[in-house]
């Protein structure tokens, strides 16, 4: 119980928190950081909290910017490949896909949850 309660602390602590630097903030590494996060399988929502962090530095970061990249990584994450990887390895779903690439991916996520279950 002590570990699960010390997990969930570092969580919050570390892990959860989103910010940016005020280098990152700039315009020009807005596309990369949104392209970065997709393809990690973060959700688009996670905005919020970026833009909430530049404010600190003073810098309002556009949201088209960041989401053009987002659809990117998006893009590069929704592939058969890396749902499979991700089912298998035993992470939930985080559902970015749009309903272009769902289809892939999921089939992917399925197979790879499938085996790993089989494996354990």
């Amino acid at each position: 119980m002590k570990l699960i309660i010390l997990c969930i602390t570092f969580c919050f602590a570390t892990g959860c928190a989103h910010t940016l630097s005020k280098r990152e903030c700039s315009k020009n590494k807005l596309f990369e950081i949104g392209k970065k996060m997709a393809y990690k399988g973060t959700k688009f929502s996670i905005f919020k909290s970026l833009r909430k962090s530049c404010k600190k530095y003073g810098v309002d970061i556009k949201e088209l910017t960041f989401q053009k990249g987002w659809f990117e990584g998006m893009k590069g994450f929704c592939t058969t490949h890396r749902g499979f990887h991700w089912g298998i390895t035993g992470k939930d779903n985080p559902n970015i896909c749009t309903e272009e690439f769902k289809d892939d991916f999921e089939r992917g996520y399925a197979r790879g949850k499938s085996l790993g279950r089989n494996r354990g």
